[in-house]
């Protein structure tokens, strides 16, 4: 649904992406491996327009290609997390990085009643099903 045409995966998943009846790849253009690629698997993805890349190999190229960062401004998206249409069809929730810090700042200010803060070290983990 959500017409993805790049995707970060765990190498068990490159097979059911690369098979031709793959309706959520139909779009896609490149695949990152968080692991390895094998020669076969890039081979199967070259024959349909895909290219993968193992993890490394996509590390390497941001070092081959520096770009200065540009910070975002508070309405630049942040994160579009999609939704399986509960209440409708299938569809992106759109989450700006203002609403993103607010969350934080949320956070850090609940924390202040235990005299507690939040500091680089703590790591703040999402994921959807």
């Amino acid at each position: 649904h959500a017409e993805i045409d790049f995707v970060f995966v765990q190498n068990t998943k490159i097979k059911e992406l690369l098979e031709p009846d793959c309706k959520s790849a139909k779009r896609l253009k490149s695949i990152v491996s968080f692991t390895n690629v094998s020669e076969e698997q890039s081979h199967k993805a070259s024959e349909i327009g895909v290219k993968a890349y193992s993890w490394l190999d996509f590390l390497l190229m941001g070092r081959e290609k520096p770009e200065e960062t540009t910070p975002p401004k508070p309405s630049d998206v942040c994160t579009i997390m999609y939704t399986s249409g509960t209440s409708g069809a299938p569809k992106g929730v759109v989450l700006t990085h203002e609403a993103a810090a607010t969350c934080v700042v949320g956070a850090d200010l609940f924390m202040e009643q235990f005299e507690d803060k939040m500091t680089t070290d703590d790591v703040y983990l999402s994921f959807l099903p």
